[in-house]
């Protein structure tokens, strides 16, 4: 069933949020590199992400006001967002683990805030462990992800260079981070299988397992490169 978002969306009444709704929201601004002449004059993707200054994560940082993200943007640089302590967002970028996190949600009854990458998706909960700010986790359901964790963490969200929102929702209405979407635990038979029946069936369906013959070490193969 639709929710009254998802029906505004499609009929075009949906606006994306404001700078001043995330502000509101305790989402804290700073500077990224964006494609300012100074910062990254051959306008690298991944370095325009990064921000400018260092700091933006200490408690006694001082933001950029709108006037001065308005005039940093101006110059080509981008503005990144510090998402408060209890938020998490899981950075996906592989189509078919997008498909199996929307899955997840759909089957547990829970509407995470969606927001529209260059690469993939970010899907926000809130949350109450001390989740990692780490690249390529594995979960407990095997789908491979990036956390983005609050006080952790920044983000490049809409309207940056093309990104959007599919689902926008202030902190207080995200749900709480589904089980099968926490880390996995390496020392679970039950985790690790989970992990390996997804990236086994996935590379299957890719054709990227040899012959019967060479299967074993195909199979260690594609351990050594999906990090299992």
């Amino acid at each position: 069933m639709q929710t009254e978002m998802e029906k505004e969306m499609e009929t075009g009444k949906f606006s994306n949020p404001t700078y001043l709704d995330y502000l509101s929201s305790g989402l804290v601004p700073l500077l990224c590199n964006g494609y300012h002449p100074r910062y990254n004059p051959g306008r690298v993707y991944k370095t325009a992400k990064i921000p400018t200054f260092d700091g933006w994560n200490s408690p006694e940082y001082i933001p950029p006001t709108l006037e001065e993200i308005r005039e940093w943007e101006k110059t080509g640089g981008w503005t990144g967002w510090r998402m408060p302590k209890g938020l998490i967002a899981l950075d996906v970028e592989e189509s078919h683990d997008i498909d199996r996190v929307g899955e997840i949600c759909r089957a547990r009854g829970i509407e995470p805030g969606i927001h529209v990458t260059n690469n993939g998706k970010h899907f926000l909960f809130s949350t109450d462990l001390d989740l990692p700010a780490s690249s390529k986790v594995f979960t407990k359901c095997g789908v491979k992800v990036t956390y983005r964790a609050g006080l952790k963490s920044q983000l490049i969200l809409c309207p940056t260079n093309g990104r959007t929102w599919a689902l926008w929702k202030k902190p207080e209405e995200l749900p709480h981070i589904s089980d099968e979407l926490l880390p996995y635990d390496r020392k679970s038979l039950h985790d690790v299988m989970n992990c390996l029946s997804w990236q086994v069936a996935h590379a299957y369906r890719e054709g990227r397992l040899s012959g019967y013959d060479d299967i074993d070490a195909a199979f260690m193969a594609l351990l050594i490169e999906c990090g299992l």
